[in-house]
């Protein structure tokens, strides 16, 4: 349940069968790992209806466009010059990141946004957060999700809780978090900084187009991403597997009922 190319970390002993939580995974993988192996793809999914009472997070009134995102404060997902391009950025507004995650460069990045002298805006450290309504709170409080990454990996839980929280997605060209991501419908995809930018100009001149795009957000989540989905592909998964390993094996009709994916 996560992409990487170390040859010894992708050895796989008395399996029946593989899933790979993005494409770029699997593609990686096939070649790689003994052909007996059925293997597909199920992208990850959230259960967003976990996150329906939890209120967003108080705002500071004010114009001024709220941008975060979360992760490992780790060299595959970090860089000092992120920090200092959010603070240097122009837009038409001011921008305030709130970025949230520990790590090895945890105390870097810290010192990195204390230097504020002639920063146009602000970068706020809000370390690891270990409880899920209140770090699910701020996530609601954001108008979008930014999120760069130094290279590939394979499909960010942070990402999807983002998404089923209506709230856009705008991340660099890796997979396999563009797999999920549609411009226009819940965020965009963005091949470098400057790309960034103008994508930020834009939905910062367009405020109706950024509310727009946070409404089809969250409709694009629950109709294509959404963790029942992710269910049923599972068991139709381990269903095809156990038809292939047992004599005589009959997939039984399924029926939901009353399910909850919460239960």
């Amino acid at each position: 349940h996560t992409y990487t190319e170390n040859i010894l970390k992708n050895k796989f002993i008395n399996c029946d069968g593989i899933v790979c939580v993005c494409n770029n995974m699997m593609s990686y993988l096939k070649g790689r790992v003994n052909n007996k192996y059925k293997i597909i793809t199920i992208h990850n999914s959230v259960d967003h209806q976990r996150f329906e009472d939890i209120n967003p997070k108080a705002r500071k009134p004010g114009n001024y466009l709220l941008t975060g995102r979360i992760n490992s404060l780790n060299e595959i997902k970090y860089s000092d010059s992120w920090v200092r391009w959010c603070m240097e950025v122009q837009l038409p507004i001011n921008m305030v990141h709130e970025y949230i995650g520990s790590g090895s460069h945890y105390k870097k990045a810290r010192k990195n946004t204390e230097n504020k002298s002639n920063k146009r805006n602000e970068v706020r450290m809000l370390g690891l957060k270990t409880d899920y309504k209140d770090k699910i709170a701020i996530i609601k409080n954001w108008d979008l999700f930014v999120y760069e990454i130094n290279r590939n990996e394979g499909l960010s839980v942070a990402v999807l809780e983002a998404l089923g929280n209506g709230v856009p997605v705008i991340c660099s060209d890796h997979f396999g978090n563009k797999e999920i991501i549609k411009d226009g419908v819940n965020g965009y995809i963005f091949k470098d900084r400057d790309g960034l930018k103008k994508i930020l100009i834009d939905l910062c001149k367009n405020k109706d187009k950024l509310t727009d795009l946070k409404i089809s957000t969250k409709k694009y989540f629950i109709e294509q991403l959404n963790i029942k989905r992710m269910l049923e592909q599972y068991i139709k998964f381990i269903d095809d597997v156990r038809r292939d390993f047992t004599p005589g094996f009959a997939k039984k009709e399924r029926s939901y009922g009353n399910y909850s994916p919460s239960q």
